[in-house]
This record gives C-alpha cells, structure tokens and sequence, in this order.
C-alpha cells in the first residue's frame, strides 16, 4: 500500500495506532469494519509493503491454533472486508494486497516518515523543523498498536514502534536543548518519558541532566545521575558511562559546558570529544605544575607520572589542561578512571580503549586489532559491534583476558606523541611515549 506526504487532505486516513479508524473520502467506514481476525488481517496487509500469500495470512492470524479449515475461514473474513471497502481494495486470490483509494495518510508511516525528516533537521541544525517532525512523530507513536490483539507480528511491530517513540523522544530532547529556553520544557519532558519507558537507557539521563542544569536546577540534575548511578549498581553491577560521570563531574564543581549554545557538537547530538573535561575560562595559579608536567612528557621514553594532593585542590583540574594540550597538538589521549565503587574488572582500560575504539574508523580498526581481535572483545563488546566479522574468541582457559589490551596497536599521532590518562578519586596517572610532546 503506497503512502504520500500529507500536503493536501488524503482520501484515506488509516490509524491503527490508538484503535483502529478508516475514513475514505471523508466518510468514517471504521464502524462498518467487522472486528476481531478482520482487524488483524487489515492490519497485517496495510503493515505490508509487497503482496501476502494465502499461507503468509493464516500463519499471522493463527500462529497457535489453527482452525479446521483455514483456507475457508480466510476466504470469509476477505469477503467481509471487500463488502465494506469494495472487491478493488483488496485484489488478488493467492495473493492479497490492499489497495485503498490514494492519496493514502497511514499513522505508522507518518510516523516513520516524521523520524526521519526530524534526524534530517538535526543534521541541518533545523530546530524548529526538528521539533515540529517530533510532534508528528510523538502524537501517534504514544498511542498503542492494535490495542487488544495479541500475535508474534503484531509484537515485532510494536517492538519496532516502541524503537521508533525512544528515537523521537531523543530527538525531542536533543532539540528542546539545542533551542534553549522556549524549549527547555519539551527536553525535560521528552527526558522523563525515555527515563519511564526504558530505564537503562543512560541518554534520557543524560539529557534530563543537561536541561534542569540549563534550566538552573543542578541540585534536580546531580539527583537524576545518583538515581541512575544506583539503579545501575543494584541490577546490573555496573557504574554509568564516562559522558555521563563527566557530566556529573561539572555539575558539582559549578563549572559551565564549553560550546554549549545551540549549533554546537554537544547540542546537535554529534558525538563529543573523546575527553570531555570541564575547563574553566582561563588556567591560572598553576603554572609552575603545568611547566613540570610539560618538561616530563618532552623527556623522551615512557613515563608514569602521578599527581597526588588533597580532595579539590584541583589535581583534575591541573591534568585535563595538561592532556587537554596535548590532545589540541594531535596526540591521542585515551580516558579512564576507578570510581569509589568500581564493578567492572580492568575498568580505566575498558573506559580508555572503548572510547578509542568506538570512534576509530573500522578499516584502521581491523588493522590494529589484528589477530588479538577476538581476545580483545571479550572485554570490549563494542569492538564486536564495529567488527561482526570478528572470529569467536579462544576458551577462557586458554588465555586470560588481562593480556589482550596488549594486543591493540594504536597509532601515533602527530609528532609520535600519545596520552593515556587515567585517574582516580586520589592519584591522577599519566604515561606518555614519544619522542616530543608538544603542548
């Protein structure tokens, strides 16, 4: 069944979002729709994109029990709909498509299409067009699936639906923050919403964070990140995402987000820099420390260099200027820190090397890999999903996972200069190798 862009009034409306509604030329034929396997079948072949066999029905409309004579019962309930929306609507015998009167405005593909156009606004940094597609989108993807029907296709659908509402309620929230104060209120509700419907999905945190911070409630945003933190450390045995530890890093020490007016990286949804440190607007009272660490890291060799001092004399604060010049004279800074409640094994190596490998581009990724690939992902899920390719990894008895970080090779960056920070709620540990590091 085609559908066309909803310029001018269609001739047929279809919901099945909602309950299930047909108008045909302004005239509602919901009523006159019978119910029951009949609704299910108009559902089933409006949801299709080609032409359904006979035995393609029957196994959507009965995939337990079967009736006695199916081919029988199907042939009645296509009488039933081609009485009601004429024999041109539903044409064929082995096999049946719908054909409704065009042009043709379908919600679920309204819906789909209202996604899109909105992920198109957001890479053209179109708010308003974005926010507008979102409302589209959000006005039918709240609403149910054939409410009161049950089958394995009807909840693949509905998985699909559910999908599609998480995107639009992102982008919703990515847009709200990106207008600033007159939309600020949409982000916070499009935030709560993903939080309610997936609870273990760190971007609805991430942007309720984001928009009571920008909204001046940053008690409301660090209470948002303890609630994650602690549901994460209860169900799943793990700590939140880097992005999301820095976020709540900034929001204690007070200090603003760089680049945070709307056209920005962090507001259009791009992905952030692989360090993600708070700065404020000048570095001032530490520069003696800084000179320290900049003649140590121009030594030559490797070095291991620890900053140690009282909470909040500003230990962070002194090594992200360091890396942070470091990484803007081309060197490759990889991020990882130990929380006070670390769960994961090998933690500021995981948090270094995902960082590295979710931004790397794949070829180069493959290379550097090499044959430690499947070791590396046992500890690295995500170099999995860049690589599905990869080979299983050899049983655990054969090789602990501890010696697979030594298989990935990174590359030098500008003048052969690397960074590796990690850090802790007390020691803040750097290792340079190279020739020259020039900050």
């Amino acid at each position: 069944m085609a559908t066309t862009r909803a310029v001018t009034e269609p001739r047929t409306v279809l919901q099945l979002c909602g309950g299930v509604e047909l108008k045909i030329a302004g005239q509602s034929v919901g009523g006159a729709l019978p119910g029951g396997k009949a609704t299910v079948l108009l559902a089933c072949l409006a949801m299709s994109r080609r032409p359904l066999g006979r035995d393609e029905l029957i196994d959507a409309l009965w995939p337990v029990r079967t009736p006695s004579d199916p081919q029988a019962v199907l042939s009645t309930l296509l009488s039933r709909l081609r009485r009601v929306l004429g024999s041109e609507a539903l044409p064929g015998r082995e096999h049946v498509e719908l054909r409704l009167p065009e042009p043709v405005w379908f919600d679920v593909r309204a819906a789909g299409d209202a996604v899109r156009k909105a992920r198109e606004a957001l890479a053209a940094l179109a708010w308003s067009r974005l926010l507008e597609q979102c409302r589209l989108a959000l006005g039918i993807l709240g609403r149910s699936f054939l409410v009161g029907h049950e089958s394995p296709w009807i909840d693949a659908c509905r998985r699909d639906l559910e999908d599609l509402h998480l995107a639009a309620l992102e982008l919703e929230g990515r847009g709200g923050l990106a207008v600033g104060e007159g939309g600020l209120d949409r982000a916070v509700r499009a935030a709560r919403m993903l939080i309610a419907i997936a609870p273990y999905r760190e971007v609805g945190y991430r942007l309720l964070m984001e928009a009571l911070e920008s909204e001046g409630n940053v008690a409301e945003a660090v209470r948002v990140y303890e609630r994650l933190r602690v549901l994460l450390r209860d169900e799943l045995g793990i700590a939140p995402a880097l992005e999301l530890r820095v976020l709540h890093e900034r929001l204690l020490t007070g200090e603003a987000p760089e680049g945070s007016g709307p056209g920005t990286a962090q507001s259009s949804g791009h992905r952030r820099a692989p360090i993600s440190v708070p700065r404020r607007a000048a570095f001032v009272g530490r520069a003696n420390e800084l000179d320290r660490l900049k003649a140590l890291g121009s030594s030559g060799g490797r070095r291991l260099i620890a900053v140690a001092g009282e909470p909040g004399i500003g230990k962070t604060r002194l090594v992200s200027e360091f890396v942070g010049r470091a990484e803007a004279n081309g060197a490759l800074v990889l991020f990882g820190r130990c929380d006070e409640e670390t769960l994961v094994p090998y933690q500021p190596f995981i948090e270094a090397l995902r960082s590295y490998v979710g931004r790397c581009p794949v070829e180069q990724l493959r290379r550097q890999v090499a044959d430690g690939g499947p070791e590396l992902s046992r500890i690295l899920p995500a170099l999995r999903r860049r690589l599905p390719d990869l080979p299983e990894p050899p049983a655990a008895s054969q090789r602990p996972s501890a010696f697979a970080c030594s298989s990935l090779s990174l590359p030098s960056s500008r003048g052969s200069t690397r960074a590796h920070r990690l850090c802790s709620s007390s020691t803040i540990s750097i290792g340079l190798t190279g020739p020259r590091c020039r900050c």
